[in-house]
């Protein structure tokens, strides 16, 4: 087990954990996390009598939650100006805005202070686990045996020491979404969508309860071991923005946001024995955006200002911002569209000739204007870049309108800017759009047009009307009919569609074909397949000024 420590550290240090599966845990004699097979046991050498006692351990794990989106009601306060708000690190005099760490998986281990060759000792035994709740508050009761009579609980050696720890880690109801953050250190640094690599799951010892310095426990009287805090960093501090499992609990909350909202609220069942658990790692290796991977993995960048002019001093572990909070959302919005295409769905080519010209132009990292070795138009316009403003093939437009949309669905009814409604009154993109020559891409301006499935966010807006049923439309489509048309468009499409879908490995124009699959595709199979009133779809469509050919 590799543990680092920080000197700023009290009372605990940040744990790089092994990853949390049944065939590492064994051989660390760590917690089977997922559920599968029996604890590992450090009793297998005999030793004396054992010492069992039945105890009750409470306690509440908090974060400090910086996020500028994030789903705060649902946790309780702790230190924060305004219930459920937002204390901003960026404007805060203290930086602290602790909140429940709801989810997270707490574990407890029967620790000996004497290890091996001594009869029936171990350093750590796994004894069980619990959750935090919505408050951060947990209980765990259990009986914990201690087989070490050489360690010395008290005068008489009758007592046992319990250590407890922290895992970034959700997979407590089937069906509800299984999810954990992971390091991934320098892992996938190269080849990184090989995903031949993994990470460890962010975890820490709880601080006055750790290997250390266990809490030893002589009855069962409930027994309290207080407050702590996922972070580095002494709690009493300002947040320092290089805490990274202080950042890595904000990206488990939008990772809990976004199974809460798609698998409980809207009720869209999780398939864990399809694709397991995911895995968000954090730090990216890579740097750069945070994107997802077809082998229900998503990356998560540690915020960094990249200088332009030398884009190799970014440093993936040494971020200078905080995460925003929808980053993960909207990756894990890909991955429930990818899931629906039997995985793929990722490498959907951005290089289209948004503007019209005859030119697919790209800007290269100097910022010249280039078409793939030769010169372009001039106008500075990256037509291969992804963006909501520009013209995309349906296909890209619809893959990133819908994990905007699967963030707005996370956020919808939070208060933080991001949900569905907040689109209203929006201006349709391709209403205002001219190409080159200032032809309009909408024969009459302001009026609804099938151009509006080129531009991503149209699409988002088109499709967070089809679901939030607003006045201002007559639909109100369930998420898990949605998928179900997702699914649908996947199911029926043309065998060459699906092999090139299957084949694609960049977003770039090497393709040997362009996939139609976009907004029109789905709301034709939202009709065909689901049953969806033709009516009702032009009445969502017109709001976000898109008109689908039935």
């Amino acid at each position: 087990m590799r543990i680092v420590c920080a000197l700023l550290l009290v009372g605990g240090c940040v744990e790089a954990a092994e990853p949390l599966s049944p065939a590492t845990e064994a051989a660390s004699q760590q917690a089977p996390v997922d559920g599968l097979g029996d604890p590992p046991s450090d009793n297998t050498d005999g030793g004396g009598p054992a010492v069992c006692r039945t105890v009750t351990l409470t306690g509440r794990a908090m974060y400090n939650d910086l996020r500028e989106a994030g789903r705060f009601a649902d946790r309780s306060t702790l230190l924060v100006n305004v219930a459920g708000s937002r204390d901003a690190w960026a404007t805060s005099p203290d930086r602290q805005n602790y909140l429940g760490l709801k989810g997270a998986r707490i574990l407890f281990y029967e620790v000996d202070a004497t290890t091996p060759p001594h009869q029936g000792c171990a350093a750590t035994e796994y004894v069980g686990a619990t959750q935090a709740d919505d408050d951060g508050v947990w209980s765990w009761t259990g009986t914990v045996c201690d087989m070490c009579r050489v360690d010395g609980e008290g005068a008489q050696d009758n007592g046992v020491s319990v250590a407890v720890r922290v895992a970034l880690d959700h997979c407590a109801t089937p069906g509800e979404g299984c999810v954990s953050v992971d390091d991934p250190g320098t892992a996938g640094l190269t080849d990184h969508y090989a995903d031949a690599w993994s990470g460890t799951t962010w975890s820490r010892w709880w601080r006055g309860a750790d290997t250390s310095s266990p809490r030893r426990i002589f009855n069962g009287t409930p027994v309290s071991v207080g407050v702590d805090y996922f972070q580095a960093t002494a709690p009493s501090a300002p947040m320092v923005v290089t805490d990274l499992a202080a950042q890595a609990a904000n990206v488990f909350a939008s990772l809990i946001d976004v199974t809460q909202r798609v698998h409980v609220s809207e009720g869209v069942p999780f398939d864990q024995a399809t694709w397991g658990k995911i895995h968000a790692y954090f730090p990216s290796p890579i740097g750069g955006s945070a994107h997802s991977h077809q082998a229900g993995r998503l990356c998560i960048a540690a915020p960094q200002w990249r200088d332009d002019a030398d884009p190799s001093l970014y440093q993936a572990r040494n971020p200078q911002t905080w995460v925003g909070g929808d980053e993960a959302v909207h990756e894990y919005g890909h991955l429930l569209h990818y899931w629906r295409w039997d995985g793929f769905g990722k490498w959907q080519s951005f290089c289209f000739d948004s503007d019209g010209d005859g030119w697919i132009d790209q800007v290269d990292a100097q910022g010249r204007d280039i078409d793939f070795g030769l010169t372009g138009d001039g106008d500075g316009a990256d037509e291969c870049a992804e963006s909501s403003e520009q013209r995309e093939h349906p296909g890209a437009a619809f893959k990133e309108g819908w994990a905007n949309f699967i963030r707005r669905v996370t956020f919808d009814g939070a208060n933080v800017g991001l949900s569905c409604g907040s689109m209203n009154g929006r201006t349709s993109r391709a209403s205002t759009f001219a190409l080159g020559d200032g032809t309009p891409v909408c024969p009459v301006a302001g009026v609804p047009c099938e151009a509006g499935k080129h531009f991503a966010g149209d699409v988002e807006h088109a499709l967070c009307e089809i679901w939030d049923g607003d006045l201002d439309d007559t639909l109100h489509a369930s998420l898990s009919d949605m998928l179900d048309a997702v699914a649908n468009m996947w199911d029926v499409a043309d065998v060459s569609v699906q092999a090139d879908l299957e084949a694609a490995d960049s977003f770039g124009p090497g393709r040997t074909a362009i996939v139609p699959m976009g907004l029109c595709k789905f709301t034709g199979r939202l009709r065909r397949h689901v049953g969806v009133a033709q009516a009702d779809i032009d009445s969502a469509l017109a709001v976000a000024g898109v008109v689908c050919d039935p």
